[in-house]
């Protein structure tokens, strides 16, 4: 936080499924108490194996054990300093094992 008690708040958003990996990040929002960023982020590689409801292959007999049901999500949030590092804010991990398809 800055002397006002605002933050220059941005995240870092990562999934990684074995050994793949992919990250993005957000934009800074400047001297904000509450933000919102709204913004969308697609990762191919790292989803292939995600048991998803309504995914055809939770039906096909042998696979449910091929599927990954431990990917997750970490978001993690910073404040931007100018002079010196970057605060961290905190963290956290979102299971994607589960969720609908595209929703």
């Amino acid at each position: 936080k800055d002397a006002r008690g605002t933050s220059d708040p941005y995240c870092k958003v990562k999934v990684k499924e074995g050994r793949n990996k992919e990250k993005e990040r957000t934009k800074v929002l400047s001297q904000t108490r509450d933000p919102v960023w709204n913004e969308r982020f697609v990762f191919k590689d790292c989803v292939n194996r995600i048991a998803v409801e309504g995914d055809p292959r939770m039906k096909q007999e042998g696979k449910l054990p091929d599927l990954n049901w431990d990917v997750r999500l970490k978001v993690s949030c910073y404040d931007k300093d100018k002079l010196g590092k970057d605060e961290h804010l905190g963290v956290v991990f979102v299971p994607l094992a589960g969720l609908g398809v595209n929703k």
